[in-house]
């Protein structure tokens, strides 16, 4: 890992055009997630009233007690009063369940952030670029529908990736790994091929994940790490870029300062 590429990621993401581009994700992430959670609050799930039946079972010095509930549901709740009233939220409150919206909420973001992010990605690398790699040409190959089908794809794959983990989210320890597993994934194949894409060509895009793929990993995993703290994804997204973006150019400023002494 060179330490000076972070630091120096660090400088220029501290520059007032990278903070004004930081924005963007940011904002945007806020907007979504608090509509979000507004229409969750305030929507109504049906037309019609709701009855929930539910059993509980209790251990009374070796005797099983059996009690039944009833809860009825008018047309009017919300989903986060059916969640919270029936059988359903009984269920979640067996877990951590303040940990668990906190954490779908830090992923929410996170993946807000990466997306609204990589339409910006091309004026993070520009300026990059003529800063400090200006000799070295870019041979990007990514359009519009390049990143949408990219984002699409990979969004596809992460959802494909939680239903087969499925049975490990009920193993302690494991959990914890089976569910970041596929955001890991969408945020690491997304921040590589908004940078990547830009930088190279198709042929060389695909030599690079190849020849630097460990390296990159340990990158987009330890960036990942930091965006577990809530509200860093958004407001980091675009130093994410700006670090990818030093790592791929340095390469190909090293490759072309062998080739000359060679």
């Amino acid at each position: 890992m060179k330490i000076s590429l972070i630091l120096k990621s660090y400088k220029d993401f501290l520059s007032p055009f990278m903070l004004k581009l930081s924005l963007a994700p940011f904002l945007g992430a806020i907007i979504i997630i608090f509509t979000s959670v507004y229409l969750i609050s305030s929507s109504t799930l049906t037309n019609s009233n709701i009855t929930f039946n539910s059993i509980k079972s209790i251990n009374n010095n070796g005797i099983i007690e059996h009690h039944s509930t009833q809860t009825t549901i008018d047309k009017d709740t919300s989903i986060y009063d059916i969640l919270t009233q029936s059988g359903i939220g009984e269920y979640f409150n067996e877990f951590d369940i303040d940990n668990f919206v906190i954490s779908s909420l830090t992923q929410l973001s996170i993946i807000i952030g990466i997306i609204i992010v990589s339409f910006l990605t091309p004026r993070i690398i520009d300026k990059i670029h003529q800063k400090y790699y200006s000799d070295i040409k870019l041979k990007g190959f990514i359009t519009t529908f390049d990143l949408v089908w990219m984002i699409l794809k990979t969004i596809f794959i992460m959802i494909f990736l939680f239903f087969i983990m499925f049975p490990l989210y009920f193993i302690p320890y494991i959990n914890i790994i089976a569910l970041h597993l596929p955001f890991y994934y969408l945020f690491h194949k997304l921040l590589i091929f908004d940078v990547g894409s830009y930088i190279h060509n198709r042929y060389d895009y695909a030599l690079m994940k190849f020849s630097y793929k460990s390296e990159l990993r340990v990158y987009t995993l330890l960036s990942y790490i930091i965006s577990l703290i809530p509200i860093a994804g958004v407001i980091l997204s675009a130093f994410y870029i700006i670090l990818i973006t030093h790592i791929q150019l340095n390469h190909l400023k090293e490759k072309t300062i062998i080739k000359v002494v060679q």
